[in-house]
């Protein structure tokens, strides 16, 4: 049958305590889309970012940045989406403790894969400066790595710089 996105929203809201990494992939999918539809709607935008971070925060609190010793994939997994939602939201704590996480790393290589792209993406999208943009563009011309490159794809595609992204399509 047909269910509205109203109705797919409520159900979101409903299970931010879900533990389940797999579960929280749909309802990423839910809000992403939901998103996709307010785009340009600046009341909508802002609500949707709200809701991001109420269903997230509970989840952020408990699992923090950091793994630990003897976690299970799922928990880290998880970890890695809440995050991701997190950032989503554009919360202004939150980005800050991620370009200072971006900032912290000597080479890309150390940043742990799972949150490289969430990671670089905060970097592009929030600090933008030309140095950053450089660099990734760089490394992705001379790196070896397929993990790296599309880390580094993903996250030019964050950039909210009409420049950037004139360049990046020529």
């Amino acid at each position: 049958g047909d269910t509205s996105l109203v109705d797919v929203i409520k159900l979101v809201r409903e299970m931010k305590n879900e533990p389940r990494d797999a579960v929280w992939g749909l309802m990423s999918r839910a809000i992403g889309l939901a998103m996709s539809m307010a785009e340009g709607e600046e009341k909508l935008e802002s609500a949707f970012k709200d809701l991001r971070f109420e269903i997230a925060e509970s989840q952020y609190k408990k699992l923090g940045w950091d793994d630990h010793e003897a976690e299970d994939l799922n928990t880290i997994t998880l970890r890695a989406t809440v995050l991701a939602i997190m950032l989503g939201s554009e919360n202004e704590d939150m980005v800050s403790q991620a370009l200072q996480r971006f900032k912290s790393y000597k080479t890309l290589e150390e940043i742990p894969a799972d949150r490289r792209g969430i990671l670089l993406g905060t970097a592009v999208r929030h600090d933008g400066s030309q140095e950053i943009i450089e660099s990734l563009i760089e490394k992705y011309k001379t790196t070896s790595d397929p993990d790296l490159q599309l880390s580094i794809s993903g996250a030019l595609c964050f950039t909210k710089s009409e420049k950037t992204a004139k360049m990046l399509t020529e």
